[in-house]
Protein backbone atom coordinates (compact mmCIF):
# COMPACT_ATOMS: atom_id res chain seq x y z
CA UNK A 1 0.00 0.00 0.00
CA UNK A 2 1.37 3.64 -0.88
CA UNK A 3 1.27 6.04 2.19
CA UNK A 4 1.41 9.66 -0.34
CA UNK A 5 2.08 11.22 2.36
CA UNK A 6 5.14 9.18 3.41
CA UNK A 7 6.22 9.76 -0.38
CA UNK A 8 5.84 13.05 -0.83
CA UNK A 9 7.94 13.94 2.85
CA UNK A 10 10.99 11.63 1.78
CA UNK A 11 10.75 13.19 -1.61
CA UNK A 12 11.31 16.80 -0.28
CA UNK A 13 8.82 18.86 -2.19
CA UNK A 14 9.33 22.54 -2.15
CA UNK A 15 6.48 25.22 -2.50
CA UNK A 16 7.43 27.55 -5.63
CA UNK A 17 8.42 30.33 -5.97
CA UNK A 18 8.33 30.94 -2.21
CA UNK A 19 11.18 28.86 -1.18
CA UNK A 20 13.06 29.60 -3.63
CA UNK A 21 13.23 33.46 -3.40
CA UNK A 22 15.76 33.40 -0.28
CA UNK A 23 17.97 36.18 -0.62
CA UNK A 24 16.08 37.55 -3.64
CA UNK A 25 14.69 41.20 -3.81
CA UNK A 26 11.74 42.81 -5.55
CA UNK A 27 9.80 45.69 -5.49
CA UNK A 28 6.48 44.92 -7.91
CA UNK A 29 4.37 42.39 -8.47
CA UNK A 30 2.31 41.02 -11.39
CA UNK A 31 -1.13 40.32 -10.96
CA UNK A 32 -1.67 36.98 -13.54
CA UNK A 33 -5.37 35.29 -13.97
CA UNK A 34 -5.22 31.68 -13.23
CA UNK A 35 -5.92 29.43 -16.03
CA UNK A 36 -5.74 26.21 -17.61
CA UNK A 37 -4.00 27.03 -21.30
CA UNK A 38 -0.52 28.39 -20.52
CA UNK A 39 2.31 28.85 -23.22
CA UNK A 40 5.13 31.11 -24.23
CA UNK A 41 5.68 32.27 -28.06
CA UNK A 42 8.20 34.26 -29.30
CA UNK A 43 8.21 37.18 -31.46
CA UNK A 44 11.23 38.95 -33.22
CA UNK A 45 9.98 41.98 -30.81
CA UNK A 46 10.22 40.04 -27.95
CA UNK A 47 8.47 36.89 -26.04
CA UNK A 48 4.78 36.37 -24.78
CA UNK A 49 3.23 34.23 -21.87
CA UNK A 50 -0.23 33.33 -22.81
CA UNK A 51 -2.53 32.85 -20.19
CA UNK A 52 -6.34 31.65 -21.05
CA UNK A 53 -5.67 33.92 -24.39
CA UNK A 54 -4.51 36.78 -22.10
CA UNK A 55 -0.91 37.84 -23.44
CA UNK A 56 1.77 39.50 -21.30
CA UNK A 57 4.79 40.74 -23.11
CA UNK A 58 8.87 40.18 -21.98
CA UNK A 59 11.71 41.22 -22.96
CA UNK A 60 13.58 39.17 -20.93
CA UNK A 61 12.87 34.96 -21.58
CA UNK A 62 14.54 34.57 -17.74
CA UNK A 63 11.40 36.51 -16.20
CA UNK A 64 9.31 35.23 -18.94
CA UNK A 65 9.89 31.57 -17.98
CA UNK A 66 9.51 32.52 -13.70
CA UNK A 67 6.43 34.32 -14.86
CA UNK A 68 5.37 30.90 -16.58
CA UNK A 69 6.16 28.59 -13.64
CA UNK A 70 4.06 31.04 -10.98
CA UNK A 71 1.38 30.62 -13.65
CA UNK A 72 1.64 26.58 -13.57
CA UNK A 73 1.72 26.48 -10.16
CA UNK A 74 -1.68 28.30 -9.77
CA UNK A 75 -0.27 31.08 -8.66
CA UNK A 76 -2.42 35.03 -9.40
CA UNK A 77 0.78 36.72 -8.48
CA UNK A 78 4.29 37.01 -9.25
CA UNK A 79 7.34 39.28 -8.18
CA UNK A 80 9.15 40.53 -10.89
CA UNK A 81 12.69 39.59 -10.64
CA UNK A 82 16.28 40.51 -11.98
CA UNK A 83 17.17 38.66 -15.35
CA UNK A 84 20.18 37.05 -12.83
CA UNK A 85 17.52 35.92 -9.93
CA UNK A 86 14.72 34.70 -12.15
CA UNK A 87 17.30 32.80 -14.34
CA UNK A 88 18.69 31.05 -11.31
CA UNK A 89 15.18 30.29 -9.44
CA UNK A 90 13.96 28.74 -12.43
CA UNK A 91 17.61 26.83 -13.06
CA UNK A 92 17.12 25.74 -8.94
CA UNK A 93 13.73 24.40 -9.89
CA UNK A 94 14.20 22.65 -12.77
CA UNK A 95 16.96 20.68 -11.30
CA UNK A 96 14.44 19.74 -8.18
CA UNK A 97 12.00 18.84 -10.72
CA UNK A 98 14.58 16.29 -11.80
CA UNK A 99 15.54 15.55 -8.43
CA UNK A 100 12.17 15.20 -7.64
CA UNK A 101 11.18 12.74 -10.78
CA UNK A 102 14.63 10.39 -9.91
CA UNK A 103 13.56 10.01 -6.22
CA UNK A 104 9.94 9.10 -7.48
CA UNK A 105 10.93 6.56 -10.53
CA UNK A 106 13.54 5.10 -7.35
CA UNK A 107 10.94 5.04 -4.62
CA UNK A 108 8.48 3.46 -6.91
CA UNK A 109 10.21 0.97 -9.43
CA UNK A 110 9.51 -2.20 -7.43
CA UNK A 111 5.74 -1.60 -8.11
CA UNK A 112 4.07 -3.16 -10.58
CA UNK A 113 2.28 0.22 -11.96
CA UNK A 114 4.55 2.43 -11.31
CA UNK A 115 3.90 4.93 -14.09
CA UNK A 116 0.87 5.52 -12.58
CA UNK A 117 1.62 6.01 -9.54
CA UNK A 118 4.07 8.37 -10.43
CA UNK A 119 1.42 10.42 -12.39
CA UNK A 120 -0.83 10.24 -9.54
CA UNK A 121 2.16 11.38 -7.11
CA UNK A 122 2.79 13.97 -9.87
CA UNK A 123 -0.69 15.44 -9.59
CA UNK A 124 -0.90 15.20 -5.79
CA UNK A 125 2.33 17.67 -5.94
CA UNK A 126 0.82 20.45 -7.40
CA UNK A 127 3.49 20.02 -10.31
CA UNK A 128 2.24 18.17 -12.89
CA UNK A 129 1.98 21.17 -14.99
CA UNK A 130 5.41 21.86 -14.85
CA UNK A 131 6.23 17.87 -15.62
CA UNK A 132 4.23 18.47 -18.71
CA UNK A 133 5.64 21.38 -19.74
CA UNK A 134 9.09 20.39 -18.52
CA UNK A 135 10.53 21.23 -21.97
CA UNK A 136 9.54 24.80 -22.27
CA UNK A 137 12.34 25.05 -19.73
CA UNK A 138 15.04 24.07 -22.32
Amino acid sequence: MIEWDDLKQRIGFKKFPEDYLTGVKWEKYMELPKGSDIFMYRETEGIYLVIDMEKFYFLDLALARFVQMCALTGNTSAPILSHSDASRVVKNFKNDIEKWDSIMRDLLKEKPDKERLREQLWELSGYSRILHNFMDLE
